[in-house]
C-alpha cells in the first residue's frame, strides 16, 4: 500500500518535473511504513497473496508489519479460490513477524 505519493519540484522556468521524494510504502492493514530494500534476514514485512478463480482478476499481493496485522486482515478478504500465507520463520530479526509474534496473534483469535 503507497502511504506517500511521489513528490516533484517543477522548474518555474521550464515546466519540467524533477522527483524529489519517492513513494513510501506500508502495512496494508495499519499503514506502518516498511522498507522493502532490506535483505531477507533484516526483511520488515510479511506477504500474502490472494487468488481468484475467475481469470480476469489478477492477484493481490499484499504486504504486513506482523502477524496481527495478517490476521486482521485475513478476516476482511474475500476470495473465491485461495490465500497463500507467509512462511513461518525462526529466524526473524522482528519478532512481531517471527513465530514469536504468529504465537502471539493466534492465541488472540480464540
Amino acid at each position: 500500500m503507497i502511504i506517500k505519493e511521489r513528490e516533484y519540484k517543477v522548474c518555474p522556468e521550464c515546466g519540467d518535473k524533477k522527483l524529489v521524494k519517492e513513494e513510501k510504502y506500508g502495512c496494508d492493514n495499519c499503514e506502518k511504513p516498511i522498507d522493502f530494500d532490506k535483505q531477507d534476514e533484516e526483511r520488515e514485512h510479511l506477504d500474502i497473496t490472494v487468488f481468484y478463480k475467475d481469470e480476469s482478476c489478477e492477484a493481490k499481493h499484499l504486504h504486513f508489519c506482523s502477524w496481527r496485522c495478517v490476521f486482521e486482515k485475513l478476516k476482511t478478504i474475500n476470495t473465491d479460490s485461495f490465500i497463500s500465507l507467509p512462511y513461518l520463520s525462526f529466524d526473524m530479526v522482528n519478532r512481531e513477524m517471527g513465530a514469536e509474534g504468529f504465537r502471539e496473534a493466534l492465541r488472540r483469535q480464540k
